[in-house]
């Protein structure tokens, strides 16, 4: 639901829409300058300098479950906590980090109240226009196929559905961990049962700053 912007921001240059995410709470807004942050009553939280996404070459998303997992857990304590107050999250402008922001924002909807894939995502839509881009493959060269936003809330929700994604006992240090290219760039798709990894090899060394793995024969 697109919200009245003029009742509560009174600067910044908003691109896109302001959306109500809660009613009366929290919203979600991109903006080309940023607000100025000088009303007691509203809480802004810039979430480019909160979270962080380390491409591979042109790929910008979406921002991995440790990612989603803490910044979602970190909002919905400040909710609870600050239940007289609006809370607005907000992006800039780009157009890759609008559609992350959007993505943990229905996520967040998705995880923590119970909201479907579908509700959550027509309740972000209503920021658009600038339409929503689709998310790109880590691959060299031009994308041949684009992720949408709508299809990755599905995702999530059914990650949840089937307890492969539970909040409750999500070890973020420990994805962290094994996510790093030198312990294995490892990830659990299907914990216990389905495991991706980069390699396997047996011994790294470093070259121009990079990590490389090469096996011995």
């Amino acid at each position: 639901m697109v919200a009245n912007s003029g009742s509560f921001i009174q600067s910044g240059s908003l691109h896109g829409n302001l959306v109500e995410i809660l009613p009366k709470q929290l919203y979600f807004a991109s903006f080309n300058v940023p607000p100025l942050k000088t009303d007691p009553h509203v809480r802004y939280i810039d979430l480019d300098n909160r979270v962080h996404y380390e491409p591979f070459y042109g790929d910008f998303g979406p921002l991995n479950l440790s990612v989603l997992y803490r910044f979602t857990r970190y909002l919905h304590g400040l909710i609870e906590s600050q239940r007289k107050r609006k809370i607005v999250v907000y992006t800039d402008g780009d157009e890759r980090n609008r559609v992350n922001g959007a993505y943990i924002m229905a996520s967040y909807l998705i995880i923590y109240h119970g909201v479907t894939a579908d509700a959550a995502y027509l309740r972000l839509e209503a920021a658009q226009p600038p339409k929503f881009i689709g998310f790109r493959d880590a691959a060299l060269g031009e994308p041949t196929y684009l992720l949408h936003l709508h299809d990755v809330l599905r995702a999530v929700e059914k990650g949840l559905h089937h307890k492969w994604f539970d909040v409750n006992t999500f070890d973020a240090e420990e994805y962290e961990l094994y996510e790093r290219v030198e312990n294995g760039d490892m990830n659990w798709i299907i914990p216990g049962k389905i495991l991706s990894f980069c390699g396997p090899h047996n011994e790294s060394r470093i070259e121009d700053g990079k990590c490389y793995k090469h096996t011995l024969v």
